[in-house]
Parts: structure tokens; sequence; C-alpha cells
């Protein structure tokens, strides 16, 4: 199926889904007396932007269930914030929604209205991108690749205009130089007791950690 030729789906796509989900019309009703409202769709593609899009709002209503259980732990964990909001797939959710519930029931500690938890919980409903963003990821980020918004015009125009650059110096070096930069700023941050100086996470302390956030941002 080819969904991304082009902006002409954007319409008939939003059709289909007001159709389905707000006029209650089941699917043959919709083919065969709203067609003119869903060209050009063909029925193939009709069919499969139907199932894709109930695939989406199921896998939706279990990251959002996951992401609720884990703030409801008060659990102040950085690194698996971003992993639990970085998950792409039902079998991730599930594979990481276990892992809670194994960190809880191994835990003698209850959650309590401290503080410190409620500091926990407010750290916890940072999104992944903002997460990276505290860390300066995204500045070293736009030095491999492409961004996301490009990658989007890429594909609308069939990949062809921006073409990523390579980087001045090897993507590892660049990594090592962040690192490095980032921790000695911190550490003259701890020195001055700054509240705000925050130690780069244990999934950012190589550079192939770094690279791969890069990645991911």
């Amino acid at each position: 199926m080819d969904l991304m030729n082009g902006d002409q789906f954007i319409d008939p796509i939003a059709n289909l889904l007001q159709f389905v989900y707000i006029d209650k019309f089941d699917l043959p009703f919709i083919w065969h007396h709203r067609q003119e409202q869903i060209e050009p769709m063909q029925m193939v593609m009709f069919y499969d932007a139907y199932d894709l899009d109930e695939k989406y709002i199921h896998f939706s209503k279990m990251s959002k269930k996951l992401i609720s259980y884990y703030e409801s732990l008060n659990i102040d964990d950085i690194d698996l914030s971003f992993h639990l909001h970085r998950a792409r797939s039902e079998q991730e959710v599930t594979d990481w929604m276990i892992h809670l519930k194994r960190l809880l029931s191994n835990s003698d500690q209850e959650p309590s209205a401290s503080s410190s938890s409620i500091r926990a919980r407010s750290r916890s409903k940072l999104n992944p991108d903002t997460m990276l963003k505290r860390y300066g990821i995204d500045k070293i980020a736009n030095q491999f690749g492409i961004s996301a918004v490009e990658l989007g015009r890429n594909v609308r125009d069939s990949y062809q205009g921006i073409v990523p650059q390579s980087p001045a110096e090897p993507p590892t070096d660049i990594a090592d130089a962040f690192i490095h930069q980032y921790t000695q700023k911190y550490e003259e941050a701890k020195a001055r007791e700054d509240p705000s100086a925050l130690p780069l996470p244990q999934t950012l302390q190589s550079a192939d950690d770094v690279l791969e956030a890069c990645r991911i941002y």
C-alpha cells in the first residue's frame, strides 16, 4: 500500500475515519455509498488504512496504560522513562509492563507523598525529546543525518531534495568530545552547588550511547 505518494490521500483517510468513528458507518456501507469522499483510494488501500488505524489505536492505548502505570510507581529513573516513551511496538510495551511489575514486586518501598516523591513524578513525566535536550543531544544530533522534518519532506518528495551531509570529524570523536565537555561543565556546576546540575545518565556513558541517542532523536 502506498499512502505516502503526495497529499492526495490525507483527506480521503480523514473522511474514512470520520465515517467509522463519528458517523458509525460500517466499511461496506462506506465503500458503496460514500465512495466519492474516499477517492482515489482503491479497495485494498481502503481496508489497509482502516486496519492500520485499528492497530495504532490499540497500540496507543497500551502505551498510555504503560506510562500511566509507570508514573503511579513514583520511580525516579530518567533512563527507564526514556525507554518507556520510546516503545514502538505492542511487544515492547508488553515487555516493559512485565519489567515494571517485576520492579514493583521486588521493591520493599511503598510509594509516599513526600516532596522527593513528587519531584520524582515530575521528572518521570518528561518526554524523551525533552530529556535528550536537557543533556544537549539535540546540539550534536544535527551533525548526523537529517531531521525528522527533513525526512518527512524527503518522503513526500520521493526522497529527492535534502541529502544528509557527512560530519567534519569521525562520529565517535564528536561523541567523545560531547561527553568530555558535558562532564566538565557538570563538575563545574556541581562545584558551584548549582541545583540544576545533572550528570549524564547510564545510557549516555559511551560514544556508542551518544550516537544511538542521536539516531533516536
